[in-house]
């Protein structure tokens, strides 16, 4: 099934724009909490300077859980306590 196929299925359509960066700040740091991850502010500049320019500062709301969630899976497999680092978010 395509994907014009199933948005024709679903009857009620509603279009949520994501978060402003301050927003997107907040989720991260409570994502982050949550998830034992202890917030780095060189880590948030990188993000922020260097990823998301790339993408026209588009954030949205399942981001920072996904880049936590992968930055713990690094940390896992490495053998490492949980941490924040520019690398891991590259």
């Amino acid at each position: 099934m395509g994907q014009a196929t199933a948005l024709r299925r679903i009857f009620f359509k509603i279009k949520i724009d994501g978060p402003n960066q301050e927003m997107f700040l907040k989720i991260f740091a409570m994502v982050a909490r949550k998830k034992k991850m202890a917030l780095d502010e060189r880590s948030l500049v990188h993000l922020l300077k260097t990823k998301y320019p790339t993408i026209n500062m588009n954030f949205a709301n399942y981001q920072p859980t996904f880049l936590i969630d992968q930055m713990i899976a690094v940390c896992d497999f490495e053998r490492i306590p949980y941490q924040m680092t520019p690398d891991l978010i590259d």
